[in-house]
């Protein structure tokens, strides 16, 4: 696909022009405009720029840029596609999908779009510039893109911004690294493999959000410590989320912890619950303008960071953009004092409320996304970014790895499962290739608990939980992680299956997430979870090609984990299954390339990724090594003569349903090694 011709309007205070492309030399001109358009292809994508110039026509002249819609473009393209989605800012911090067919149903603030032709599949992604930041948005041509610029002030004279990134490849997956490669390797923005993942984040965590809300105290994190000390949570690091602070009217007062909710500080607090549990790291929530309407001029705070602070021109007190780093570094001083080991930063696309009319959007997420993470190097930069999913954002934070890839989980919201999914999945299209995705936190006891684990087992992101006192379920919490709270974390974030993406599965078909894993060194397992979310029956097929990671010309074991039944299929195989509404299933594939192919711990969602080794001893022993004790399975077709764990023989323990087999290992001190001994291997 590609642009052959653009109607571009440029609005002013007092006029409004307009100018049709192409044109000779890619340039129009007329009484004191200056416009370039053009398209060209680099890097494997079609780029669009725009070189607009203003001139002034007397001394006193004040014509410029309105501040609403200065720049608006129509695109006439080579092909339309048959169906797309589009993805779309619903509010100022998240996106979430739309389907569509025609391009006058494209919801406005709509940030990257995925195409789907007959024969190929597209991603448009409309630019964060320099100074100007573009999105698709609705029009009343059905057969014309509409994109629109916006720089959040006005009076501006000129643009030279790459308007948009547009890239077609075979499959959805394969356009959209085109486009985020190009934003790599032109323009320096990191991917998710170069960016830091926080070491904690590989363990299982709670945050006080949904247990408490904004009534935090050090009454209430103790007692909760003191619940997961009992039950046996292994619960390895705590996020204090909003609340703790002391502020007046959203606006942060001091740096310290609120007195009356926390008397002593953190300290104290962190220290005893570190000695009596296996709480190893402690985080808090902040917004990113220090508190959500940012920090109160009145304060001894104010006075005392000023030089750090920047006041906006709608009256607010923010980090500065430019000099915002010695605030941060000032505050997190103190909490690493008190032993808080990272920061939850919320509130990040709130750039543009802040900045309105003041300092261009663009450059002013830039400014303070650079800042915060300098000030944040005293704590590695461990940083778990929120609220941030405006393009703005997702394109200026320098290296910090991990983001928050959906709206929070609501669990008293009607439909609330239904929802959270379809952000999480379709968002992870395109948030996936720069970031780890946070699902975001859940209550292990609800009605949806176990849809709300599987969906964190194969998320490939954090996994956290929120519960009130004394509801925590160690039975879901063990599906997700080993012993010692170490996550079994997919490879990348978990995204809809290529069929999937262009169908809205609120009313129509299976959505399948997949997803894949690393196990035993260098093998590969898939992972898919299926979900009705329509009122209605509906059905699907499940096939390797669903996991565009998974060898193809191989045959694979596919386990149905909920019936514990397994079944090859190969590369052309399909499996059909049906599924009421509101039904779920849940398949690991695994590569059939000996006899015998372990899942690994089965009381795990993705218990494969704790097989830590596989060798052969001669011709008929297998030995593999597994992370821990627990129930231990294997598929094979083949009949094993001998199973011993750890130099004893329990073969007679070994429980057999169709091909798969399964024995209950023993606690051990030390890792698990089990031999099976067999006629063939």
């Amino acid at each position: 696909m590609k642009c052959i011709g653009s109607n571009i309007q440029i609005n002013c205070k007092d006029e409004t022009k307009i100018f049709d492309f192409p044109a000779p030399d890619g340039m129009r001109c007329e009484d004191n405009y200056q416009v370039c358009f053009e398209e060209e292809e680099k890097q494997g994508c079609r780029v669009g720029r725009i070189n607009l110039s203003i001139s002034r026509k007397d001394t006193w002249d004040m014509t410029g840029l309105a501040v609403d819609a200065p720049i608006k473009m129509v695109l006439e393209m080579d092909e339309i596609p048959e169906n797309m989605t589009c993805m779309y800012m619903f509010n100022p911090w998240w996106t979430r999908p739309a389907f569509v067919t025609e391009m006058n149903n494209i919801p406005d603030k709509t940030q990257i779009l995925f195409g789907k032709y007959k024969d190929h599949y597209s991603c448009f992604l409309p630019m964060v510039g320099k100074i100007f930041k573009t999105t698709v948005c609705c029009g009343e041509n059905k057969n014309r893109m509409h994109l629109k610029m916006e720089a959040g002030i006005g009076g501006l004279r000129k643009a030279d911004e790459v308007v948009y990134l547009l890239a077609d490849a075979d499959t959805v997956e394969e356009a959209v690294e085109k486009v985020f490669h190009y934003l790599n390797h032109v323009l320096g923005i990191r991917l998710r493999e170069e960016r830091s993942f926080p070491k904690m984040l590989q363990y299982l965590g709670w945050c006080s959000w949904d247990a408490f809300y904004k009534e935090i105290n050090e009454e209430k994190i103790r007692a909760k410590a003191e619940e997961l000390i009992e039950k046996k949570i292994p619960v390895r690091w705590m996020l204090f989320d909003d609340g703790w602070m002391e502020d007046k009217d959203d606006m942060l007062c001091r740096l310290e912890p609120d007195g009356e909710k926390f008397p002593t500080g953190f300290d104290t607090l962190i220290t005893d619950i570190k000695k009596r549990s296996s709480v190893s790291w402690f985080g808090v929530w902040h917004a990113f303008g220090g508190y959500w309407a940012g920090v109160d001029p009145e304060s001894e705070l104010a006075e005392a960071e000023k030089e750090h602070l920047y006041a906006t021109a709608n009256g607010r007190l923010v980090p500065s953009p430019t000099k915002g780093a010695g605030f941060y570094r000032d505050w997190y001083e103190v909490l690493k004092k008190q032993q808080i080991d990272f920061v939850k930063v919320d509130g990040q696309s709130a750039v543009p409320i802040y900045f309105q009319q003041d300092q261009p959007t663009a450059s002013a997420a830039r400014g303070m996304n650079r800042e915060l993470e300098k000030g944040a190097e005293l704590l590695d930069k461990n940083i778990v970014n929120c609220m941030g999913m405006a393009m703005e954002n997702i394109l200026a934070r320098p290296e910090t790895g991990v983001s928050r890839n959906s709206d929070d989980f609501f669990p008293n919201r009607e439909g609330g499962f239904a929802e959270h999914l379809l952000q999480n999945a379709y968002n992870s299209l395109y948030h996936n290739e720069m970031y780890y995705c946070d699902w975001d936190m859940f209550w292990t006891m609800h009605p949806d608990a176990e849809k709300h684990s599987l969906l964190r087992a194969i998320s490939g992101g954090p996994v956290y939980f929120s519960d009130r006192i004394g509801e925590t379920s160690l039975e879901v919490v063990e599906k997700l992680c080993l012993q010692d709270g170490k996550l079994l974390m997919m490879k990348r974030s978990a995204k809809p299956a290529e069929d999937s993406i262009f169908v809205d599965p609120l009313y129509e078909g299976i959505l399948k997430l997949q997803n894949v894993g690393v196990w035993s060194g260098d093998k590969t397992g898939g992972v898919i979870a299926a979900f009705n979310l329509t009122p209605e029956k509906q059905e699907t097929v499940i096939s390797v090609k669903d996991i565009p990671e998974l060898e193809k010309g191989k045959k694979y074991w596919l386990y149905d984990y909920f019936a514990n039944s397994a079944e090859v299929i190969g590369e052309r195989d399909e499996k059909r299954i049906i599924l009421n509404s509101e039904e779920y299933a849940y398949y690991i594939l695994l590569p059939k390339d000996d006899s015998l192919t372990c899942l690994g711990l089965i009381d795990k969602y993705a218990g494969f990724l704790a097989i830590r080794g596989h060798k052969r001893i001669g011709e008929r022993t297998m030995s593999v090594q597994i992370a821990e004790t627990g129930s231990f399975a294997w598929l094979s077709d083949t009949a094993i003569s001998r199973v011993i764990v750890n130099g004893k023989d329990e073969t007679d323990k070994v429980q057999k349903k169709g091909f798969a087999y399964q024995v209950e290992l023993e606690d051990a001190p030390e890792k698990m090694e089990i031999e099976f001994i067999s006629p063939i291997l």
